[in-house]
């Protein structure tokens, strides 16, 4: 049967799928799901960004050869919120392709920046077939710019110029009202009622407070708008503004994100009357708003009297602000004044903002991903803006930095930028370092981003923007202006002061030889490196020859990425280093040092290229990989990673994207990367299949998202999964929702001794936890609270134990989750009867959880100290014990509690379901079996090769047969399926048994990781766990092996009586210096009740504490008492020594023998439970 022809199926994929309908749908829904600030959208949307993507490949492969010339695009219809854009060939052209859809088109927007008459960049907001297409949710009385071009031209000719666009058209919205107030039912209370154009609001209910807040966000410029008071029998009525965040079953003013007045002549914020303001309000008044975010002040009128500025500070807010009203009586009734509305500000769009993403750039997120791992070639327009940053960086004029709501952005920082926005005088100069007066106060200039100044003013989040009107309507007033104050340099823009030489103008003196140090530690790391200039490729043509994916592939771009991320990772939290703004001179290291492991990821096409020239396609690469990573990020809530993850308690899905799941991935959601072609081939294009979709690429490609990245959508799913207990009525009680738990540590000491493994495991303190919380529902174990006496330290539940008078500030928490790792991975020597009925000594966990792994029984094996999980375990009592152990990972997680898991790379792989690697993470933790499968491939190999005969190749496997042992197993169990297991293996199933021994070892729990990964995927959502690596959750949980002091040191603060330069504090350091890892990690549980540090300095949440010790004993005879330490606040009462020697075994006495806590209260008689039990002596096992 003859196959349909391109243009048939083209018209029928027209004729049967709106694309562009289905588009404007999503896009609709985005927006709405956005402005319920979720982290991820819901699977609804998720899955119709995969459609929209699916439909890009089809459309792309049956793409018609040729194309028309485009004209300008046209305007069909302008609403308030809509402009309907069309387009298409030229009037004498009348193809009937182009009418039939046969070529696809790119239109994109730009939209006129925020308080100001300059447009923004342009971006793509429409890819498809149609020939006209209808933009939605904007803001009234706008300018909007388009342009048009034909992707099909763009194939054709296998490259992008600027000619490619049309001619750029502008076109504006109808006038109409900044905001209305907020029809959406996630904040409109059920007893508020609007009128059909959102512009007038009623009360139903009574004596009771609801917040009702308008529908466009505040985030710059001065903006003001009234609110006439229609009906209002009483006072009680507030005009103001607040966050999204505030709570709206209050009134506004009520909580910390809200800022009120109300008509009985008072200001309130974060539930406090902060002063008498104004004048009385109500019925028939006409009030006044002001909120001057360029100052940061909220400012309110009376019938058109100025009654001052209310409120001041709102700069500091990090995020942006909504008009807001509050009602209390029944009938109260408010409108907006329309025809005052000036607000310059409402709906701002920020190019490259979360707000900003769509649909357009996930897709092209998609065709990215897909090409770097097919190795197939990049998009042009992908490649030149890559270079355009890649020289901007190696200039040192590019720097990515935060801003005050929380998103970072790339800013231009080159002196040129900075005067093309600043009204400046002839000879006036302005640098992305200088310190700057600005309305809200001192600030910093960080540098030019869409065509607007960007300031971090002292005290605030991070950097903002003031536009061209604020900026020349301000230096009338005196505002941007140099200022000679000192002030603090952020530590992002140090390095370019100091090699600008530009530290003097800065004023930041105090600095200035810290600085010098910093500057000549650079200098020498970089004397082997080439000059500046050198780093940096200044042909377009020479960055894409070495740049594009055909000469790279994923498992190098990992390596690289992996590189930077441990580098980033290692520097001081002062440094604030990412690899968002590593400089040139910090990667060539990096660089230089991962040269021979790149060349062996690269295979034969770097073969002949020098290492500098290497080097310097490595940096260029870096700088590609941070433009993915930016799509990456902001793109991160379209996509449907979840859906990959599967959970055993739910069926497969999306089979269609992910493609089916066969039994050798086990719990993988895809191949590994090993298994990609490794070839180069730049005519390639990527395959259109089953895990090509963008949920599949992105799980696919984890390994070259960036860390930071990763850590900020970990640390934001926490919060936005959090369970917030409402507090008590004195802040020193506990909500009654906080989970108290009661347990016996005695019980669970002479558990240890009883014969049945199911016995100890319930009398254990994890199966003592497992009994108090693992009937609550989920959303109970995610709570997060902290307790004034807590020293930061957030919880899920409060300990108490039985027998012990011990108050729970923190260390009792962080001990139990400790205690908890200890035992279930605690071993002890048995005899076990094999098969046979011989009997050897053998290893086994005293909780049947967990089991030592092969590689414990040789000393020079790799991870000989490891655990695994316990194969055959899969009774419905032991998976759901498999299920709390995720939950209890995931909660430590939660409550940043690092515990000590020393399990292989299979258990962390599993539970964020990365792939293995065959026989490198069989080796992990059973070299044995390693070498026997990788021995017995290597001779099917050679006998393939003619290298050995069968008769050889038998001899070699004579005795083997179809069946292995699982980790301590007696008992031999089958391999193959079919085979039989006492079967032996022929020469021409040698491959075959090799990689069914691999498959069934690494995969011989997989029944108890399901259920492992199902209670963690409860703690922390699954689309989280599938952006993560299995190393990126082992440090996750149990933070970095080795202690780094240099770290500890960083996040230490000392007593007034013990100096930091003091022989104390001195001979504390050299001695802790001296310890070897166990040590530290035995001073580490002495002194907090934890074993590790947190993987970098900003994950602390609490500063070490060292103090000089209390009473006179201690300090007339040093050398006589031990230290004493406080879990609960991380402290250490250190005596002062007189030696080195006397200082280092006072520590380890104390750290061995002082484990247990100390009583803060003397219990009853009867309340000492459980001790009786500890005497108790079972049999020997």
């Amino acid at each position: 049967m003859d196959l349909p022809s391109d243009q048939t199926i083209r018209g029928l994929l027209k004729s049967t799928v709106n694309a562009s309908k289905i588009s404007k749908g999503v896009q609709r829904r985005i927006t709405s799901e956005r402005s319920e600030e979720r982290l991820f959208l819901s699977p609804y949307s998720q899955a119709s960004v995969e459609l929209l993507v699916v439909l890009d490949r089809l459309e792309g492969l049956l793409a018609s050869e040729t194309s028309e010339a485009l004209g300008a695009p046209c305007l069909n219809i302008a609403t308030e919120n809509s402009l309907s854009i069309a387009w298409g060939p030229p009037a004498d052209d009348f193809s009937p392709r182009a009418e039939d859809g046969m070529n696809r088109y790119e239109l994109q927007m730009a939209q006129q920046l925020p308080a100001s008459s300059l447009m923004g960049p342009f971006r793509s907001i429409f890819r498809g077939a149609a020939l006209s297409f209808t933009v939605e949710e904007l803001c009234p009385n706008r300018t909007f710019s388009f342009r048009v071009r034909s992707l099909d031209a763009l194939a054709d000719r296998g490259s992008e110029e600027e000619e490619d666009w049309s001619p750029t058209a502008n076109f504006d919205t109808l006038d109409g009202p900044a905001f209305q107030f907020d029809n959406n039912p996630c904040y409109l209370g059920a007893s508020i009622f609007l009128s059909a154009d959102g512009l007038q609001a009623t009360y139903g209910s009574n004596e009771s407070w609801k917040t009702l807040l308008g529908d466009q966000p505040f985030s710059c410029g001065r903006n003001s708008w009234e609110i006439r008071i229609e009906s209002s029998a009483t006072a009680y009525l507030f005009v103001g503004a607040a966050t999204r965040e505030a709570d709206l079953n209050t009134f506004l003013g009520g909580d910390d994100f809200g800022w009120g007045y109300i008509g009985d002549r008072a200001l309130y914020h974060k539930r406090t009357k902060l002063k008498v303001y104004g004048e009385r309000f109500g019925e028939g008044d006409v009030m006044g708003v002001c909120l001057d975010l360029t100052r940061g002040t909220l400012s309110f009128s009376k019938n058109g009297l100025d009654l001052g500025v209310a409120f001041e500070g709102l700069g500091v807010i990090n995020t942006a602000l909504y008009p807001a009203i509050a009602f209390y009586n029944q009938g109260q009734q408010v409108s907006l004044v329309t025809s005052s509305f000036k607000c310059p500000g409402a709906g701002a769009f920020i190019a490259d903002s979360p707000v900003s993403v769509g649909t357009s750039e996930a897709r092209v997120l998609a065709h990215v991903l897909g090409c770097i791992k097919s190795r197939a070639r990049l998009p042009s327009h992908l490649l030149e803006a890559a270079f355009e940053e890649y020289v901007a960086w190696g200039k040192r004029r590019a720097l990515r930095y935060p801003t005050r709501e929380g998103f970072e952005l790339l800013f231009d920082t080159s002196p040129e930028a900075l005067k093309s926005v600043m009204w400046q005088s002839e000879g006036e100069a302005c640098l992305s370092w200088s310190r700057m007066v600005t309305p809200r106060g001192l600030g910093t200039v960080i540098g030019v981003a869409n065509g607007q100044l960007w300031v971090h003013v002292d005290g605030e989040a991070g950097a903002w923007l003031f536009s061209d009107g604020d900026i020349k309507e301000g230096r009338a007033l005196g505002f941007f202006v140099p200022s000679d104050d000192a002030g603090p340099l952020p530590k992002l823009l140090e390095d370019d002061a100091v090699e600008d030489g530009a530290l003097e103008s800065t004023g930041a003196q105090e600095s200035k030889e810290e600085m010098r140090v910093q500057q000549e530690s650079k200098e020498s790391s970089e004397r082997e490196a080439p000059r500046p200039e050198r780093r940096v490729m200044g042909a377009l043509e020479d960055f894409k020859a070495c740049v594009d994916c055909p000469r790279w592939n994923a498992q190098a771009d990992a390596a690289l990425v992996r590189a930077v991320n441990e580098w980033c990772d290692k520097q001081p939290e002062s440094a604030a280093k990412t690899p968002w703004n590593i400089s040139p001179g910090e990667a060539w290291p990096l660089a230089a040092a991962a040269e021979l492991r790149l060349r062996r990821l690269l295979g034969p096409s770097w073969r002949d290229a020098s290492a500098e020239h290497l080097c310097r396609a490595t940096l260029a690469r870096l700088v590609f990989l941070r433009r993915v990573n930016h799509l990456i990020d902001r793109c991160l809530p379209l996509i449907g990673l979840g859906d990959g993850l599967q959970l055993s308690s739910r069926p497969s899905r999306q089979a269609s994207r992910w493609g089916e799941a066969p039994k050798s991935l086990g719990l993988a959601v895809g191949p590994p990367l090993s298994t990609w072609s490794n070839e180069p081939d730049p005519d390639r294009k990527f395959s259109n299949g089953a895990g090509f979709g963008l949920g599949p690429l992105t799980a696919a490609l984890r390994g070259i998202v960036f860390s930071s990245t990763k850590k900020r959508v970990l640390r934001a799913s926490v919060v936005r999964t959090m369970t917030k207990a409402k507090k008590a009525e004195d802040e020193y009680d506990y909500p009654e929702a906080l989970p108290i738990v009661m347990l016996n540590r005695p019980k669970a000491a002479a558990g240890r001794n009883r014969r049945d493994p199911e016995t100890r495991l319930s009398l254990s303190l994890f199966g003592q936890l497992f009994d108090e919380l693992h009937f609550l529902e989920p959303a109970t174990m995610r709570l997060g609270y902290t307790h004034p006496m807590d020293d930061g330290q957030e919880r899920t539940f409060k300990v108490k134990f039985e027998g012990e008078g011990v108050d729970d500030y923190g260390g009792p928490y962080r001990e139990i989750f400790s205690q908890i790792a200890g035992e279930v991975q605690s071993i002890e020597q048995v005899l076990k009867t094999e098969s046979n009925a011989t009997r050897r000594n053998a290893k086994q966990c005293i909780l049947p959880l967990l089991r030592p792994s092969p590689n414990c029984a040789f000393e020079d094996a790799p991870g000989n100290d490891k655990v695994v999980v316990a194969p055959g375990q899969t009774s419905n009592s032991f998976l759901e014990a498999y299920n709390f152990l995720g939950q209890v990972i995931g909660m430590a997680i939660r409550s940043k509690v690092f515990i000590n898991f020393n399990l292989p790379s299979v258990f962390w792989k599993g539970l964020v379901g990365e792939p293995l690697e065959g026989l490198e993470d069989l080796r992990a933790f059973d070299q044995a079996a390693a070498n026997m499968a990788q021995h017995v491939d290597q001779l099917a190999r050679d006998r393939a090769t003619d290298k050995i005969d069968e008769t050889e190749l038998a001899a070699a496997l004579s005795g083997l047969d179809w069946s292995t042992k699982h980790s301590g197993g007696t008992d031999p169990i089958e391999l193959g399926g079919s085979k039989g297991p006492a079967q032996a293996v022929t020469p021409d199933e040698a491959k075959e048994w090799a990689e069914e021994l691999t498959w069934t070892r690494l995969h011989e729990a997989d029944t108890a990781l399901f259920a492992i990964r199902d209670g963690l995927a409860s703690m922390v959502p699954a689309s989280v766990l599938a952006l993560l690596s299995g190393g990126d959750l082992e440090v996750a949980v149990c933070g970095r092996y080795e202690v780094d002091l240099d770290i500890l040191k960083k996040n230490t603060e000392y007593d007034d009586d013990l100096p930091v330069d003091g022989e104390t504090v001195q001979r504390f350091w050299r001695v802790l210096e001296s310890f070897e890892h166990d040590e530290r990690s035995a001073f580490l549980r002495f002194v907090w009740a934890r074993s590790r540090l947190p993987a970098t300095a900003a994950d602390f949440v609490q500063k070490f504490k060292i103090q000089a010790a209390v009473g006179e004993g201690p300090k007339q005879s040093p050398d006589a008492w031990l230290p004493k330490a406080h879990t609960c606040f991380f402290s250490l009462n250190l005596p002062r020594y007189t030696t080195d020697e006397v200082m280092a075994k006072q520590l380890k006495y104390a750290m061995y023998n002082c484990i247990e806590m100390d009583a803060d209260f003397r219990l009853a008689d009867n309340e000492m439970t459980g001790w009786d039990e500890a005497d108790e002596k079972d049999a020997p096992i």
